[in-house]
């Protein structure tokens, strides 16, 4: 029993992992404090349904579209509102203000567009038996797709220019510039990365 506690604690923890690189990310290179990352986690996941069950878009195309759309809505919402805040002295509580605002707009659009019931999806993935333990397909492949998501991204800040320009923003936005780096094109790609990843997130 104490087992199957902990590998559903370890499943379920692998998309919760997803969302905080987001959240990490955007801290790391702005100091940007996003509260409103739940609801847009939240607004992702309502999204999903509605792709799935109402548009009868296949669950794994539905992730795979999420993905680029959730990347771009994050460039536009840093030029549309975050790079004004960056570049204050108080970024940090101008952030927080900023987005408790988001956070509040997200969450009743949500509920007032789909109410707060309870909604599921139709996946039909199976259920795994190994050695007594209990392996829902749904968890395992949530699972499987946060641990690549978080080797691809691995990959992508240890091999890519853009991950290396971001590494160097998130040390020294001031050293980052005198190199060559814009702060503003990189956060904003750091921007959408990080809602690119939160989608993900909701999606699953």
């Amino acid at each position: 029993m104490r087992l199957q506690v902990v590998v559903n604690g370890i499943l379920v923890g692998g998309v919760y992992g997803i969302a905080a690189l987001g959240l990490g990310l955007v801290w790391g290179v702005m100091s940007v404090v996003n509260v409103a990352h739940a609801d847009i986690l939240i607004f992702t996941a309502y999204m999903t349904w509605v792709l799935v069950t109402v548009q009868h878009v296949p669950p794994f195309v539905a992730l795979v579209l999420l993905l680029p759309a959730g990347f771009v809505a994050g460039m536009l919402l840093y030029y549309l509102l975050v790079r004004h805040l960056v570049r204050r002295s108080d970024v940090e509580l101008m952030s927080l203000v900023l987005f408790f605002g988001l956070s509040a707009i997200i969450y009743g659009f949500s509920a007032y567009q789909w109410g707060a019931d309870l909604r599921s999806m139709p996946i039909p993935l199976p259920t795994f038996r190994i050695l007594g333990l209990v392996i829902p397909g749904t968890r395992l492949a949530a699972f499987l797709i946060g641990v690549t998501l978080v080797l691809a991204l691995r990959w992508f800040f240890r091999s890519t220019y853009w991950g290396k320009a971001i590494r160097a923003v998130a040390q020294s936005r001031d050293a980052a510039r005198t190199l060559g780096i814009d702060p503003d094109r990189v956060s904003a790609v750091a921007f959408g990365i990080a809602l690119a990843y939160a989608g993900v997130a909701g999606a699953l």
